[in-house]
């Protein structure tokens, strides 16, 4: 079912592209969205007979967003490299993949990875271990992706992202129930869940970020003189909904991270040395992009007020990369100022609360924009990655 419907004001331009990634929550019923040329109304395609439902819904959701905005300009660059390789960029690069059978499409939002684009995403997860641990004698750690809830409740995560989590049901002990689940599923050609009220959902989530049960591990601790650094990598989990693409945007996917944890002095001041490193790192690879100020993807309701902190306290660098037609943010550089310190005790050897920083890579997205940027001939590839693509 097709409709226009018209808002009292205009989109404002900088809020068009996040209004219509964040009204993908507005409703189940919603098909599609897409603001008009003069921001003054948008075409929806929703479920036939769900149009006063998802009228209702979109309104109260643009009207958040609206109330909320604040203008910020355009994002301060911190930093910008341009590519050596100056042939077009690949306009469909996951396509390409996907062909060789280097990306497979398993579910939504849930690929795997072999041949060349494997070899690639473990190389590019090696290289950011070896830049932590040389250049900022990073200590090697692994978590399991299942986070208690109580972390995301302690850290206000529920408060900014309700909408990203996916919680990690499980049946609650009761013969019945778990009979009658087995019993509606034996015979069955599709989930059937009889009694939904038998599944517990608060126990646990799916990580959203790799970094976040540092902060858990380091809970009541005294840190040492300069703070520590550590990374990490692994599965971090966020639901997109209609948005999820490629690998682009998924719903399953990896991340590499470095933590730092320490006075505010010297977290600072290591969130600048790896700005350098991430320049370096873009140059070996021959990755053409900016680091440019941004902010975390909020909730519509407190969208607005969370952005304009982020922008206006410099607390999140983006490293935006082109990757087709359109350019992705493939890693970020995060300053939390002492929210975690805060929220789970962690103290300097002074005895102030900790403050802390964070980097992230994603690396699915890192493969998308090296194959976008260098094509699929082994010769344009720089003489670091080329050995370990094609072998």
């Amino acid at each position: 079912m097709n409709f226009r419907i018209s808002f009292e004001e205009a989109i404002h331009p900088e809020l068009v592209a996040e209004l219509e990634k964040s009204v993908t929550y507005a409703s189940a019923k919603l098909r599609s969205f897409r603001v008009t040329a003069d921001g003054r109304g948008a075409e929806v395609e929703c479920e036939q007979g769900a149009r006063a439902e998802v009228t209702d819904k979109v309104g109260k959701l643009v009207g958040a967003m609206l109330r909320s905005f604040r203008s910020l300009g355009e994002p301060e660059e911190i930093a910008r490299r341009t590519r050596r390789d100056s042939l077009p960029i690949e306009s469909d690069a996951f396509a390409e993949l996907e062909k060789r059978k280097w990306v497979r499409v398993l579910g939504r939002g849930q690929v795997s990875l072999a041949g060349g684009a494997y070899a690639l995403r473990r190389f590019l997860d090696e290289a950011v271990r070896d830049v932590a641990k040389t250049r900022f004698s990073a200590e090697d750690e692994d978590h399991p992706a299942l986070l208690d809830t109580e972390v995301l409740v302690r850290c206000g995560y529920f408060r900014s992202f309700p909408h990203s989590v996916c919680f990690a049901s499980h049946f609650v002990e009761d013969f019945d129930a778990i009979e009658s689940f087995r019993a509606a599923n034996a015979e069955s050609d599709t989930l059937a869940v009889p009694e939904p009220s038998a599944l517990t959902h608060s126990d646990a989530v799916l990580r959203p970020a790799v970094c976040l049960p540092v902060y858990r591990e380091l809970e009541g601790a005294s840190l040492p003189p300069g703070g520590i650094t550590i990374t990490t990598s692994g599965k971090a989990f966020r639901y997109e909904s209609r948005n999820m693409a490629g690998l682009k945007r998924l719903w399953d996917f990896s991340m590499r991270e470095i933590v730092f944890v320490g006075s505010a002095e010297d977290v600072e001041g290591q969130r600048t040395r790896m700005i350098e490193a991430v320049t370096s790192l873009m140059d070996a690879w021959d990755l053409g992009g900016r680091l440019v100020a941004a902010s975390d993807p909020f909730f519509a309701t407190v969208r607005g007020a969370k952005a304009l902190w982020q922008r206006s306290r410099a607390a999140k660098y983006e490293m935006m990369v082109e990757a087709g037609p359109e350019a992705i943010a493939a890693g970020s550089i995060n300053f939390a100022g002492t929210l975690f310190g805060d929220a789970f005790g962690i103290r300097t050897n002074e005895g102030e609360i900790a403050t802390t920083a964070c980097v992230g890579f994603g690396l699915e997205r890192l493969v998308l924009a090296l194959f976008s940027q260098h094509g699929f001939a082994r010769e344009r590839w720089p003489g670091v990655l080329r050995e370990v693509v094609f072998g």
